[in-house]
């Protein structure tokens, strides 16, 4: 059975303001949907509230029908935050431990990594600490990854590399992204959603993507 990902009913009040508006996603196994909208638009906020670390005024999160309370406490959801994802006190073994991630799994995927897993975040750039989350995130055993920010710090090469890596992974997976190179996104992507004004709609041509503003 394909696995499915659904988040529906999602309310989010400021005061007397309308953030987000009955939003509706779907993500199936087998699928990378991307998330595009303006800076501000309530994209972060959104994987925030499917994953849980967020509150809402309204929500329903289903997997295969099953409501979760929290997806941070479901293994079968896994969120990579546009902050960092692994703490600085920690190593990335630990890191590895906590996400059940073998060591054959990274050797395979981020070999450069191997000799430094002993080591804090601090050992890494930026852009390697980035693509290392990303490859934690999406080497461990949930069924569905949540990216925000994904291709933050990381070159042209490394993000050629982390949409290979996704592109394998959904094979099993279902994933969301959403991140500022937008360009990026709608490659990698066999869905797209577009966030406006606190509602969600579905893109299903280039020219809905040319009428919103972006270049194909």
């Amino acid at each position: 059975m394909m696995n499915v990902l659904e988040a529906d009913s999602i309310m989010v009040d400021y005061g007397v303001v309308s953030f987000l508006s009955d939003i509706y996603l779907r993500c199936d196994q087998g699928e990378i949907v991307g998330l595009l909208g303006r800076n501000g638009c309530g994209k972060s906020t959104l994987l925030q509230i499917i994953f849980g670390s967020r509150i809402a005024a309204q929500k329903s999160i289903r997997i295969n029908g099953e409501y979760l309370s929290a997806g941070y406490k479901n293994s079968n959801i896994k969120f990579l935050p546009q902050d960092t994802l692994i703490p600085a006190n920690i190593t990335i073994r630990d890191a590895m431990r906590l996400l059940s991630v073998e060591r054959k799994v990274v050797a395979a995927v981020f070999p450069e990594s191997v000799p430094f897993l002993e080591q804090t975040p601090a050992r890494f750039s930026g852009g390697e600490l980035r693509f290392l989350e990303l490859v934690l995130i999406l080497c461990s055993d949930a069924k569905f990854c949540l990216l925000d920010e994904p291709f933050t710090g990381l070159s042209p090469v490394m993000i050629e590399r982390a949409i290979a890596l996704m592109q394998h992974a959904k094979k099993e997976k279902g994933i969301v992204v959403t991140d500022h190179r937008y360009r990026d996104v709608t490659q990698c992507s066999d869905r797209l959603y577009y966030l406006s004004s606190g509602r969600l709609r579905q893109i299903d041509s280039e020219e809905q993507l040319v009428n919103l503003g972006y270049k194909v």
